[in-house]
């Protein structure tokens, strides 16, 4: 079952949001606690080319293996406007969160650094932000094009 929701610009999603939904953006789960959509991203995601003005996750992206996150990060350039940000929270590799069973891809800074050097495929991103902190890695990344 899923369910799509009426919405205007700006279009700000929310990937993975469990029971966490901010207000002002499109709250999304492939799991339906209520929120604004029920939808499994590996299933690319239901929004017309250049229609997106910001993607955010918080502890998702390491529940895909790295073809998925590859895939996803592919659709986040293909809904992004230019100038639209992919914003993501993940455990860091170095924390003990990040080995937790359900877990399929590891993440550090270096990681980010070589996916945007050998994956040009996936659209053209620049790294805004890439740094560890207490609660894990976060990275930002722009659509440039």
């Amino acid at each position: 079952m899923r369910k799509f929701p009426q919405y205007k610009s700006p279009v700000k999603l929310n990937l993975g949001c469990a029971g966490k939904w901010p207000e002002g953006v499109i709250n999304i789960d492939n799991e339906d606690y209520g929120q604004d959509m029920v939808w499994d991203v590996t299933d690319g995601l239901p929004f017309p080319d250049n229609s997106v003005e910001e993607i955010q996750t918080s502890h998702m992206i390491e529940h895909l293996d790295d073809d998925q996150s590859l895939d996803l990060l592919k659709e986040a350039f293909r809904v992004l406007k230019k100038g639209g940000c992919f914003i993501c929270l993940t455990p860091h590799i170095h924390q003990p969160t990040a080995i937790y069973f359900g877990h399929k891809s590891f993440w550090n800074e270096a990681k980010i650094d070589a996916l945007m050097r050998i994956h040009p495929k996936i659209g053209e991103f620049e790294i805004v932000q890439n740094i560890k902190m207490d609660d894990g890695l976060l990275f930002r990344l722009r659509k440039i094009k």
